[in-house]
C-alpha cells in the first residue's frame, strides 16, 4: 500500500509549519508611559496609561529622580537618582509594591541614563570614573556587579548608551555626535555628522532615531540614521523636539517639546501613517500632545509600557494538534482516492492506468 508517504507527508506539514509559526518573535504595544514629573516640587517618576490618566507615582523622597528606563518585562525600573547631591543609577522593582529603590552604582562613580539589554541580563550606563574629566560607557548586570567598562576617551564624554533590538550593537553619544560600537565596546565609529546630536533611541535593527540641535533661532529636530549613515527628518522643523522615543510598530513615537510653558510629551507620525523607516519622501508630519493631569507640572522624558500583542486574527500560531486534525482527514481522502483509482477496472476504451516509476 503506498499511501503512508502521503498521510505521513501531510501530518509533517501539519506539524512542522505551526512550529515554524511558534517561533516567530513576539509583537508588543505600548499600554502605557513612564514620564518624569514636577509637580511634585521635585523631578519624580510616574506611569500613565496612554491617554496621560490613571496616574500612579512610582519613586519618592525629595531627591530628583530621572532618566526611566524599564525592563522589557515591566517589572524593573532603572533611573538616576540625585540623593546627596550626586548622580546614580537606581533599580527598583515594581512587581513587588513592598520593595524599596537601591542604588546599583556606587561613588567614587557618578552614574546616570541607564538602559537595558533587549533580554533583561545586560544594563548599560554612563558613568565619571574617578579622577577623570570625560563620562564613560559601561555595561552590568542589573544589580551592577560585574561592571565593565567600554569607551575610554580622554577629549569628549560619552552618554545614553541604548542597546540594539538584537543586542549585537549599542548606540550612544559621544561629544556632539551620535556613535556606534559593537556590544563589546569594539569598533566604536561615528554614525552622525552633527552639530549637535543627541538622544539616540533604536527604531529597528538598522535604523537609530536622534534630536540635533541648530541652535537657537532653528530649534531642534529628530532625523533618522541608518547604519550606513542616511539621515532622513521624521519631524516638522524648528518644534524643539528632544528624546525620542519609538512605538513598537516603528509607526509613530513620542518626544519631549520644549514650550512657553515648560515641557510635554507628543507623539509625532507621518500625515500618511507610513511607517518611519520608509525610503519615500513624507508629506508631512502630525504631532499630537499627549495629556497628563495639570498639577504634575512639566512632563518629560518618556519610556512606553510594554505588553505583548494578541496574536493576528487569521493569521498563523495554530497549536500544532489542531493544524494537525485538519489535515489528517483531507490526508486520508487523498490516500482513498489514489487506491479506488488503481484497483479500479479501466472503462471500455479507457487506458489502463500506467504503474508508478520505479
Amino acid at each position: 500500500m503506498r499511501t503512508a508517504p502521503v498521510v505521513l507527508c501531510a501530518i509533517w506539514v501539519g506539524f512542522a509549519a505551526p512550529a515554524v509559526a511558534a517561533t516567530a518573535a513576539p509583537r508588543y504595544v505600548a499600554t502605557g508611559f513612564v514620564a518624569v514629573t514636577t509637580g511634585t516640587g521635585s523631578m519624580q517618576i510616574f506611569s500613565f496609561d496612554l491617554d496621560g490618566g490613571h496616574e500612579k507615582r512610582l519613586t519618592q523622597g525629595s531627591a530628583d529622580r530621572h532618566y526611566p528606563s524599564l525592563s522589557p518585562s515591566g517589572r524593573q525600573l532603572l533611573y538616576t537618582g540625585e540623593d546627596g547631591g550626586r548622580a546614580e543609577v537606581y533599580r527598583l522593582d515594581l512587581g513587588d509594591p513592598s520593595a524599596t529603590a537601591r542604588a546599583i552604582t556606587k561613588a567614587p562613580l557618578t552614574a546616570n541614563s541607564a538602559s537595558w539589554s533587549p533580554d533583561g541580563a545586560t544594563i548599560l550606563f554612563s558613568a565619571l570614573p574617578p579622577k577623570q574629566k570625560a563620562y564613560q560607557i559601561f555595561k552590568s548586570r542589573p544589580d551592577g556587579s560585574a561592571a565593565v567598562q567600554l569607551t575610554r576617551t580622554t577629549k569628549t564624554g560619552n552618554a545614553s548608551p541604548v542597546f540594539s533590538p538584537d543586542g549585537s550593537r549599542i548606540g550612544f553619544i559621544n561629544g556632539t555626535r551620535i556613535w556606534l560600537m559593537d556590544a563589546d565596546g569594539r569598533d566604536a565609529r561615528p554614525l552622525t555628522a552633527g552639530p549637535r546630536d543627541a538622544y539616540p533611541a533604536w527604531l529597528d535593527a538598522n535604523t537609530i532615531l536622534f534630536a540635533r540641535s541648530f541652535g537657537s533661532k532653528r530649534g531642534t529636530q529628530v532625523f533618522s540614521v541608518g547604519l550606513d549613515g542616511t539621515e532622513r527628518a521624521v519631524s516638522p522643523a524648528g518644534q524643539l523636539l528632544v528624546e525620542p522615543k519609538p512605538l513598537p510598530d516603528g509607526r509613530g513615537y513620542a518626544a519631549t517639546q520644549t514650550t512657553r510653558s515648560g515641557l510635554r510629551l507628543v507623539k509625532v507620525e507621518r500625515s500618511d501613517h507610513a511607517p518611519l523607516a520608509s525610503t519615500s519622501a513624507p508629506r508631512g508630519f502630525v504631532n499630537s500632545t499627549i495629556d497628563v493631569p495639570a498639577h504634575d507640572g512639566s512632563v518629560f522624558t518618556l519610556d512606553w509600557i510594554l505588553a505583548t500583542a494578541p496574536p493576528v486574527k487569521g493569521g498563523p500560531g495554530l497549536p500544532a494538534w489542531l493544524a494537525a486534525l485538519a489535515v489528517v482527514p483531507v490526508a486520508i481522502g487523498i490516500a482513498v482516492f489514489l487506491r479506488v483509482r488503481r484497483t479500479r477496472r479501466p472503462a471500455p476504451g479507457e487506458l489502463p492506468a500506467q504503474p508508478p516509476a520505479p
